[in-house]
């Protein structure tokens, strides 16, 4: 199902992920109607799954993930027609009826048709088995939900091998959570489940069985996994085959993705485009300098305002811009009042210290390692930060830099902090004012693999608003 959202109070907002469908298919029969449309799984006693190979991709959008298996069925008996189908779930904004229509399947290079509704049997419509499972609600009374199979008639010749080709787009599971006292969402791990076992309805054991699954995005980040022993793991794929295999004992793939980094830096990257609008702050900024246009690509400051990372400030300069600077400017202050909310205040400063628009840009070019942050009415009190361990993946370097009473930088020690502070000056009168522009001055970089340019892809101001 797509989402689900609780609220309790102004403390947590829960936000709910389920796949939408994640099961290989195989053989049903009709049953009692009930909750999942009055179909079971139906053990196979004539037509044998030769072989299975399975292919899972992971999209680019660190959400979806793509599943097609291939089968080679074997009916060694006469034609005729087997009901098969799909596990899959839905919830009110992706109906039944609507997650159907994104499975394809194909026989021998024929399109199938399956339908959670409308299923004919013996000429009789079954759309009132269909509504018997379309009325289930969540655990909060509102959001319906439910688990059902997607059916269709197939017609397996006989006497021969036939092909049979399963392929559709599901969704990662997951819990995030959105806590009070910051604007930050928590990121949770990402889960892929995938149902091995209805394929395990055809007669006998799977004589080959193959299996991949492409990490796309979150290469580098499988955090947990229960394939069976014998499995190939790789930093962006794991692989598995196995020979004589009883796929009703396989059970479910159950893969777990460590989600923080790369979920973080798209929060952070596209704050000042995407964060809720009592969040996020427009700001303008101005630099010492920047490199002229190329190729149809500007490199102002204003680039690091648009909530695009894509888009950069640069400098160009033979000390890799040390010394450099660039201003932002609050357009508005970020202690505004909301109805039914504590008032806002700034929370933080987002910052993407790269030219992060694909992993070949960003290591070509210079990477902040070290600046000084300092308000702009008060050059003097500044707070120097070294970026710790930087990242070598364009899609993972943001960070988030917490703020003191006197609006820079401060820091305590933490084991996943991105960052520290290496100096300041000494303690000045404190401000009463509310600070609304900032200065930072590179001090040292990252060398590029290609160019002296030296980048900053976004800067944004993070408020919370209670």
């Amino acid at each position: 199902m797509r989402a689900h959202v609780l609220l309790l109070h102004t403390v947590w907002l829960i936000f709910l992920f389920p796949l939408l469908a994640g099961a290989n298919g195989g053989p049903i029969q009709w049953s009692q109607v009930g909750p999942a449309g009055g179909v079971v799984p139906k053990q196979e006693s004539t037509i044998r799954l030769q072989s299975e190979i399975l292919h899972i991709r992971l999209h680019d959008d660190q959400l979806r993930y793509t599943v097609t298996a291939k089968y080679v069925l074997n009916n060694p008996g006469q034609s005729r027609s087997v009901l098969y189908g799909v596990p899959i779930t839905w919830e009110a904004k992706r109906p039944a009826q609507i997650v159907s229509k994104d499975i394809i399947l194909n026989l021998n290079g024929d399109n199938q048709v399956c339908r959670v509704v409308d299923i004919s049997r013996g000429g009789k419509p079954e759309r009132d088995r269909q509504y018997m499972f379309e009325n289930q609600y969540g655990e909060n009374g509102t959001d319906k939900w439910g688990t059902a199979w997607c059916v269709t008639n197939l017609l397996i010749p006989g006497g021969r091998s036939s092909d049979l080709r399963l392929q559709y787009t599901a969704e990662l599971e997951y819990v995030d959570l959105l806590v009070s006292k910051s604007a930050l969402t928590r990121f949770a791990n990402r889960f892929l489940y995938y149902a091995i076992w209805p394929a395990g309805k055809w007669k006998g054991s799977v004589g080959n069985f193959r299996l991949d699954i492409d990490f796309g995005p979150y290469a580098g980040f499988l955090h947990k996994h229960n394939l069976p022993p014998g499995a190939v793991i790789k930093s962006d794929r794991i692989t598995y085959s196995a020979k004589n295999i009883d796929l009703n004992s396989f059970g479910t793939i159950q893969l777990e993705f460590s989600a923080e980094p790369l979920h973080a830096h798209q929060e952070l990257a596209n704050w000042n485009k995407k964060a809720r609008d009592y969040s996020r702050v427009p700001i303008k900024a101005r630099a010492s300098s920047f490199l002229p246009n190329q190729g149809g690509y500007s490199f102002d400051p204003s680039s690091v305002t648009d909530g695009n990372p894509k888009t950069a400030w640069c400098v160009s300069k033979p000390n890799d811009g040390r010394g450099e600077w660039l201003e932002i400017t609050a357009l508005k202050s970020p202690a505004q009042h909301l109805p039914n909310r504590i008032q806002c205040r700034l929370e933080g400063v987002a910052l993407v210290p790269g030219y992060a628009h694909s992993q070949q840009v960003y290591l070509a070019n210079n990477r902040i390692r070290r600046f000084r942050m300092a308000r702009c009415d008060d050059p003097a009190n500044y707070r120097d930060v070294e970026i710790l361990k930087p990242s070598n993946r364009f899609d993972v370097s943001a960070i988030s830099l917490s703020l003191d009473d006197e609006d820079l930088p401060s820091w305590w020690e933490k084991a996943d902090l991105k960052y520290k502070l290496v100096g300041r000056s000494a303690a000045g009168k404190k401000k009463q004012t509310p600070a609304n522009c900032w200065r930072l001055t590179i001090l040292d970089v990252d060398r590029g693999m290609k160019y002296r340019d030296t980048c900053i892809s976004e800067v944004a101001l993070v408020v919370n608003c209670p």
